[in-house]
């Protein structure tokens, strides 16, 4: 998925539409979904292509919410960022994760 991105820096379109497609086939883990998400982030911005980005940032922090310090500084995302449904992502993946670190661990119900 890395050389989908470097080819979507350089405005290559369609090679990093082909990689990231190929790169999606064999993996839906968060870091893959947030590549992905560059991907679409860096190309040129239409409806489209920002519900793609969004969509695939979305899945990217609901499975791993850690991507949230980066998602706010990565310049790959930087089209996004002021974007309203980007905000509220970020901030119901920052309740996600205080949530998650509230629950007990399956070793504490056990006692």
């Amino acid at each position: 998925m890395g050389r989908a991105v470097l080819h979507a820096r350089l405005n290559h379109t369609e090679a990093a539409h082909a990689d990231m497609a190929t790169g999606l086939k064999f993996s839906q883990a968060p870091l893959v979904l947030y590549q992905a998400a560059c991907v679409h982030a860096l190309a040129p911005m239409d409806d489209t292509s920002v519900a793609q980005a969004l969509r695939l940032v979305g899945q990217a922090l609901e499975k791993d919410s850690s991507l949230i310090g980066l998602a706010l500084s990565d310049a790959d995302l930087k089209p996004l960022q002021s974007n309203d449904r980007f905000r509220k992502l970020i901030a119901a993946a920052r309740i996600m994760q205080l949530m998650n670190a509230d629950e007990p661990s399956s070793a504490n119900l056990k006692k």
